[in-house]
């Protein structure tokens, strides 16, 4: 039995959150995506960074960082 560690680091998340950002400005209603985590969750921030998207402040949530990115 394979434990959630044997895929981390592969670009799994990265690849699927490409695809859903590509996705997402194919519709023309949508001309931002904004996400947020704990600034502590490098992995989430290194996923977002990769896909093009910036860190934009404090998130909604307490303790929370924002990052976005804007049709190009």
């Amino acid at each position: 039995m394979l434990a959630l560690d044997d895929y981390q680091g592969k670009g799994y998340t990265t690849e699927a959150v490409g695809g859903l950002l590509s996705w997402a400005f194919e519709q023309p209603q949508v001309m931002s995506v904004i996400a947020e985590t704990f600034p502590n969750n490098a992995a989430s921030i290194r996923v977002m960074e990769k896909n093009g998207m910036v860190l934009l402040g404090n998130g909604n949530e307490e303790g929370t960082v924002r990052y976005g990115i804007v049709r190009s």
